[in-house]
């Protein structure tokens, strides 16, 4: 009887640890906000929200949305012709994928940046990013 009574009181607690705070409640209200004015073409309010949930997903250690509002920053940013800003966004991007061990999520952002380097009229570097992603489907056995 005790420790079925410790156990109930210790699954409690587990289960309100596991709560979602109030700041990660804001981070994906703020993320589904850039997501509606992104989709709506308003790009420079979904810029400033997307902004606004990197800081805040950062600071709470959420990568995978962090990495999201990244990768959409990085196409406003490529969309609006700041094609270095963008170059700089898809790495970090890239860097967040990779601590995630989301292996396509980074061979999109390697890709994106490729078309980038592409766009710039540096093809040697686009081309050593394409081997580059070449090598690592080839090593991870990946079809695409």
């Amino acid at each position: 009887m005790r420790t079925s009574v410790s156990s109930l009181l210790f699954l409690l607690l587990a289960g309100c640890a596991r709560e979602t705070s109030s700041e990660q409640k804001q981070a994906d209200q703020l993320l589904v906000q850039a997501r509606e004015a992104y989709s709506r073409s308003a790009f420079q309010e979904s810029g400033l929200l997307f902004r606004s949930s990197l800081v805040l997903n950062e600071r709470l250690g959420r990568i995978s949305q962090a990495a999201e509002a990244l990768e959409h920053l990085a196409a406003l940013e490529a969309s609006a012709g700041r094609l270095d800003s963008a170059l700089a966004l898809y790495r970090e991007a890239a860097a967040h994928h990779r601590a995630l061990a989301d292996r396509d999520a980074v061979r999109l952002a390697t890709l994106q940046s490729a078309s980038l380097y592409r766009r710039m009229g540096d093809d040697r570097k686009a081309y050593a990013l394409l081997t580059e992603a070449l090598r690592l489907a080839l090593l991870f056995k990946e079809q695409e």
